[in-house]
């Protein structure tokens, strides 16, 4: 890495197998931090060669993926900090966001999981189908969170950008009643 001979694509590798060494010798919190490295580099410098950066992009995504495998059991924030910051270098890997939603999910970050749900709902890249699921999660993981804010967010995301008449009419009493039991009478 302190080699100033190398290529763009060279020190963001070596920031990647970096972070997979780290990984492999049981620093997973180092080995998060480093890959968090390899993405600010990936976003702030760039990648010039188009065959560099998918091969790039598939050790990242690779790295994510064997830390996911490894902690499938149990999930951890390291797992779920690595799906944020591969999402947010990667913004189009669909995939990668609903791995990202569900490990947040499971670990009870209801905050971040309604952001992933909310990219996924937002994408054209989805289905119809996949983003009216992806509205629906967002409203579950945004009650989970017992946010009475993030929960009248959703809701009214919801009414605003799904198709489905039945539960839009359910998600607006849902919405009322929350505005009931919060003595917010008159838009109840």
């Amino acid at each position: 890495l302190q080699e100033p001979s190398l290529t763009k694509e060279e020190r963001l590798q070596a920031f990647v197998t970096r972070a997979q060494v780290n990984y492999d010798g049981g620093q997973s919190t180092q080995s998060t931090q480093d890959f968090a490295k390899a993405a600010a580099a990936y976003q702030d410098r760039g990648c010039d060669h188009s065959d560099e950066c998918v091969k790039l992009q598939k050790t990242m995504k690779h790295y994510v993926t064997e830390l996911h495998r490894s902690k499938k059991i149990k999930p951890d924030q390291d797992l779920l900090n690595s799906y944020s910051i591969y999402t947010k270098t990667f913004p189009d890997d669909n995939e990668m966001l609903q791995r990202g939603a569900s490990v947040a999910m499971d670990i009870s970050q209801y905050a971040i999981a309604v952001q992933f749900y909310r990219n996924i709902s937002t994408k054209n890249s989805f289905t119809d189908k996949e983003r009216e699921a992806a509205l629906l999660n967002e409203v579950t993981a945004a009650e989970k969170s017992q946010d009475t804010a993030q929960q009248k967010d959703s809701y009214l995301f919801y009414g605003k950008h799904s198709s489905n008449e039945t539960k839009k009419f359910e998600v607006r009493y849902q919405l009322a009643d929350l505005l009931y039991q919060d003595k917010q009478l008159k838009e109840a």
